[in-house]
């Protein structure tokens, strides 16, 4: 079953469309806040006051600026389809987030997540297949009357959710006039939410049907193949689980990489001198 519009992505637009030239679509979501460099306290912030906004400006600026070059070192730039900055949710707020789109093998899309974790200093990176045969995580799709759910509606509607099931508070993201919600599963295999699949979906269309003033529906509904790239950066300060992703692409590539982790780290150093960030 295919997506809305806003993740046609995930499946043909039609029987006359032809097959992928390379296989599935799938979707990388990840930010650029680089995580450790304040959750560790190698900044000391906390990052309280960093507005939405400033949020959003540095992120456009990294997208534009250095996106490409990491796509590039993992040989993906002719598979790249798109990235999209939209809000995405965790336990309870809303971030800028990217999405990126791409055709490519697991071990290729596998390689871009550990790049993109490594350069941008994240403890993880989602990659969910929307079209995956075998599935094994359950989301739902709430669309809205609007054109474009803006941070602030996204925000409205996560903290609605986690009201009406505590389980619904974990995370989300945008596209266009839809949000979509994955039941996620930790190492056991078992949802964080506490929910199954079932009762996941029950509680995103309970919180669809009473929210308000705006008029939203559950959409859609079904499986997704979903994976965590991961670096644990308490025991790995290094990012050594992302270099042993990264480890075919070769010493080269590798330096290069790092060097691209120190220039957003230097990045993200400016903009918090320029924004005031504590």
């Amino acid at each position: 079953m295919c997506l809305g519009a806003s993740l046609l992505a995930a499946c043909g637009e039609g029987e006359d469309s032809g097959p992928p030239p390379i296989g599935p679509i799938q979707q990388v979501s990840f930010e650029v806040i680089p995580t450790p460099l304040y959750e560790l306290g190698t900044l000391d912030l906390t990052l309280e006051n960093a507005s939405y906004e400033q949020r959003e400006a540095f992120t456009v600026e990294v997208r534009e600026a250095m996106l490409p070059d990491v796509v590039a070192l993992v040989g993906l730039a002719d598979q790249m389809l798109d990235t999209e900055l939209t809000p995405g949710g965790f336990q309870r707020v809303t971030n800028p987030s990217l999405q990126t789109r791409l055709m490519a093998s697991g071990a290729e899309v596998e390689s871009l997540a550990a790049a993109l974790g490594y350069v941008f200093s994240q403890w993880s990176v989602l990659v969910t297949d929307f079209a995956a045969e075998d599935g094994g995580t359950g989301y739902a799709v709430v669309t809205f009357d609007v054109a474009q759910v803006d941070p602030e509606l996204g925000q409205a509607f996560f903290e609605h959710a986690a009201d009406v099931n505590v389980g619904l508070g974990g995370g989300y993201f945008a596209f266009g006039s839809e949000v979509i919600y994955l039941n996620l599963r930790g190492p056991d295999g078992e949802p964080y939410s506490g929910l199954d699949d079932d009762s996941f979906v029950a509680a995103v269309e309970e919180a669809a049907d009473s929210f308000a003033p705006y008029k939203a529906a559950l959409a859609q509904a079904g499986e997704a193949g979903v994976i965590f790239v991961e670096n644990d950066w308490k025991t790995a300060p290094a990012g050594e689980d992302f270099l042993n992703v990264l480890d075919p692409l070769g010493e080269a590539a590798l330096a290069e990489l790092a060097t691209l982790q120190e220039e957003h780290e230097e990045r993200f150093k400016a903009a918090v001198d320029e924004y005031g960030w504590e």
